[in-house]
């Protein structure tokens, strides 16, 4: 499940994430990296003429192996900052289980 929340305590577009709705494997990850670029740029498009970045949250909640794709997150990461740099103003993942903080040491 993914939504859009129109802008945080600051300003900023927001997307929320919940990881457990989020299934990725070899045959959809493609499709994923499209339509996480669609909603970026759709975020984008709501920012303000004095905003240029934005915040994303993950709930992890629920969260297995099974919702995770380790080359799927290096090649999101890499794309967010080849195409996007500077666009971060906050990343926030919370309710992280100990398995996933394992993964993402690793990513």
């Amino acid at each position: 499940m993914v939504t859009i929340i129109e802008k945080d305590k600051y300003g900023h577009p927001t997307l929320f994430i919940r990881g457990k709705h989020v299934l990725i494997n070899d045959k959809n990850k493609e499709h994923m990296k499209r339509f996480g670029i669609y909603l970026i740029e759709k975020l984008c498009v709501m920012m303000g003429p004095d905003i240029d970045k934005l915040t994303y949250i993950i709930d992890m909640e629920g969260t297995s192996n099974k919702n995770l794709h380790i080359g799927f997150l290096k090649g999101l990461l890499s794309m967010l900052s080849d195409m996007y740099p500077e666009r971060v103003f906050r990343f926030y993942t919370i309710r992280i289980n100990w398995f996933l903080k394992v993964v993402w040491a690793i990513v």
